[in-house]
């Protein structure tokens, strides 16, 4: 998957930087579960887009990472 392009992408000690919707505001869009992955639809207003987006854990964020070889070196959550 993407998490393994990067690795491979990569030089070594090379970073990998994200930004991912925390879970908690993507089950607003209708989904009882935060633990199981769903794909859902969102509208990009400032460019009048509609976009498939899925909702994770942030254990599901951050695991295929892990077990990627990629090591944890910062983890912030930002509630704005």
């Amino acid at each position: 998957g993407t998490v393994r392009h990067f690795a491979q992408a990569l030089n070594p000690g090379g970073r990998v930087v994200i930004s991912y919707p925390h879970p908690v505001r993507t089950l607003q869009y209708g989904f009882g579960s935060y633990d199981a992955a769903h794909t859902y639809k969102v509208r990009l207003s400032y460019v009048d887009l509609e976009v498939a987006a899925v909702h994770r854990s942030v254990a599901g964020i951050i695991q295929p990472f892990l077990e990627s070889g990629f090591v944890l070196t910062a983890f912030d959550e930002v509630y704005r």
